[in-house]
């Protein structure tokens, strides 16, 4: 389980235990390890990181410092979005950058449903997707099961997402007239 990003209070990291948890429960006692790719952000992080369940693999500063440090793995990002208290509906909108540092990597990844924006946006599909927690596990495992075809998915994903370097470009030939 790769986890890009900071870890703080507010991220849903508990949704990563819960698929710690159910992966665990199905492996009979196997522990699948959460690969973090990030810092902790605040002393309330270190209450968040259990160092038996996670490998620490330090901060990035680009897609390619990610790639470097997870190689070694056969990685499957997530990403759950934000607890959104207030009911701002920020999930429902939001661009999410690690989304695409997955798409960059080529690293299959798993994204809630309620990430709608990302998902019409890049044309995610449904394997990719999970409903509610519950089916989060589910969703894994056909992901780790056929990882080869989910980097395809991924890869496809790649090819039609919009990147800034293009956007630029576009731009840039825009406004030369």
């Amino acid at each position: 389980i790769l986890w890009v990003g900071n870890v703080s209070n507010g991220r849903r990291f508990d949704w990563t235990y819960a698929l710690q948890d159910s992966l665990k429960a199905q492996k009979n006692g196997d522990l699948t390890k959460i690969l973090i790719v990030g810092k902790r952000l605040n002393s309330s992080a270190d209450d968040i990181v259990d160092l038996e369940r996670v490998i620490e693999l330090g901060g990035f500063k680009s897609d390619a410092d990610i790639a470097k440090l997870t190689t070694s793995w056969k990685s499957i990002g997530v990403f759950f979005g934000w607890d959104d208290c207030n009911e701002t509906k920020i999930n429902a909108i939001s661009s999410v950058n690690k989304v695409y540092s997955y798409v960059n990597t080529l690293t299959p990844f798993l994204l809630p449903s309620s990430q709608v924006a990302m998902i019409e946006s890049l044309s995610i599909p449904s394997e990719l997707v999970f409903e509610m927690v519950e089916d989060m596990a589910e969703k894994f495992n056909w992901i780790a099961e056929n990882y080869e075809k989910a980097q395809q998915i991924v890869a496809g994903i790649k090819g039609i997402a919009p990147w800034d370097a293009d956007v630029t470009a576009m731009l840039e030939k825009e406004f030369s007239r």
